[in-house]
């Protein structure tokens, strides 16, 4: 970024958001986490559930759960409001990870 002309102050502000810094209490880095957590729901999480065939029901509640936390409480409504293209076969599971 140095090489083409962002300064210190912009340097330090991605370096933060990018490595998840203030997770929960900088704006800026906890719209990257739900940003990456919703595309992660909508478009690689049945890739990701067909890879990891040997998880059973509870790993996967754990994992879903531990996405859902780091997300923030506005990511979580634009989840669950049909906003979001849902897997469909992996509702009920997320669904009863988030309850």
């Amino acid at each position: 970024m140095r090489t083409v002309g962002y300064d210190e102050f912009m340097i330090d502000r991605v370096k933060t958001i990018v490595s998840k810094q203030g997770l929960k209490t900088n704006p800026e880095t906890q719209q990257m986490e739900d940003v990456a957590d919703l595309v992660f729901i909508e478009s690689y999480m049945v890739a990701f559930v067909a890879q990891h065939p040997d998880y059973d029901v509870e790993k996967w509640i754990v994992i879903v759960k531990k996405t859902w936390n780091k997300m923030s409480k506005d990511a979580h409504q634009f989840t669950l409001s049909g906003k979001l293209a849902l897997p469909q076969d992996l509702v009920p599971l997320i669904l009863k990870a988030v309850e």
